[in-house]
């Protein structure tokens, strides 16, 4: 099964920054189990995470734990090209890895990098899921973008930098 034989109303993606300090990254993968743990109880199965530093980082390596609890739940994670990762060190590319061996499946949106290719690929994972979980604390930049598309597109959302679940 690939993610387009997925229902939208059991899928989520995630889209924060990508600096998070030590406190929110803790904070914020206590608030995905939260969440994750409730959602998957009204039968969310599919998240879709970004693959970007921090937040969506962290969405990846809590729903890849939660995957031992809740057996059920897939993690897509959508990216926006093979290269996108050229830039980062050694070790980020590093701890990546460890997240695309327990992915579901693996969806890049474009064949190589644009500048568009980031919303290309937020606006593939907003379109495929019914909730918009995310980590906003700045009212500028792609999380912002993201966020505002989300609730354009009628997702529910749920912001978990000031939100206690």
């Amino acid at each position: 099964m690939n993610s387009s034989d997925l229902s939208i109303e059991y899928s989520c993606c995630f889209s924060g920054h990508r600096k998070l300090s030590k406190t929110e990254y803790e904070k914020a993968s206590d608030r995905i189990c939260q969440l994750m743990t409730e959602l998957y109880g009204k039968g969310v199965r599919t998240c879709y995470v970004g693959g970007a530093l921090g937040f969506d980082y962290v969405a990846a390596v809590t729903l890849a734990n939660l995957k031992n609890t809740l057996p059920e739940l897939r993690m897509v994670l959508a990216l926006p090209c093979p290269e996108y990762d050229s830039k980062w060190s050694d070790r980020d590319r590093s701890l990546y890895r460890q997240v695309f061996a327990r992915a579901d499946e693996i969806v890049y949106v474009c064949d190589r990098y644009s500048p568009g290719s980031m919303q290309i690929r937020n606006k593939y994972m907003v379109d495929r899921s019914c909730y918009c979980i995310c980590w906003l604390t700045e009212k500028t930049g792609g999380t912002m973008n993201t966020v505002k598309y989300a609730n354009e597109s009628g997702l529910e959302i749920f912001n978990l930098a000031i939100e206690d679940l």
